[in-house]
């Protein structure tokens, strides 16, 4: 008896894992299809351009393609805007002191980057910055952001005003 429960178990457990692995699939692919960039020739260019210049933090690249046409508030994967990238981009350890990502941030808002506007996972930039408490250029981004009319507050509030 015990032999025959645990034969149909090693046969179903690969079974459901593989029904899992699927349902995740389909649940990122939907993820990716309502929050990703829908836009098509020249204007998804463009959006690309300004998420490729975040993410190696180019200041010139991000203006240019702003100048060019680019949605300062497109949607990329999970819904991330090219302002959260840069929250995400001011918490890596590698990148936490670059002051390119404060250049980054006022140019966006400065173009009228929407300062509240939340990725897939309902999450801000302003969230994103003050997550993991990082040194660096996290504290400014966060106060820049709140002077320029993002809502919530952020967690770890001592960094506005010496708090």
């Amino acid at each position: 008896m015990i032999v025959n429960i645990l034969g149909w178990i090693i046969l179903l457990l690969p079974i459901v894992y593989i029904g899992y692995l699927i349902f995740v699939e389909l649940k990122m692919r939907k993820l990716h299809r309502q929050d990703c960039d829908h836009s098509t020739g020249k204007q998804k260019e463009l959006n690309n351009a300004l998420f490729q210049a975040v993410e190696i933090g180019d200041v010139e690249k991000v203006k240019r393609a702003i100048v060019d046409g680019a949605d300062v508030n497109v949607r990329g994967f999970g819904g991330k805007t090219p302002l959260i990238r840069i929250a995400h981009r001011a918490m890596d350890e590698k990148h936490c002191h670059d002051q390119a990502n404060m250049a980054m941030v006022r140019t966006l808002v400065e173009k009228g980057a929407d300062v509240n506007l939340k990725d897939s996972f309902d999450h801000s930039a302003i969230e994103y910055c003050d997550w993991y408490i990082p040194p660096g250029t996290a504290p400014q981004i966060i106060e820049f952001l709140i002077k320029n009319g993002a809502k919530g507050f952020p967690l770890n509030s001592r960094y506005i005003d010496g708090g």
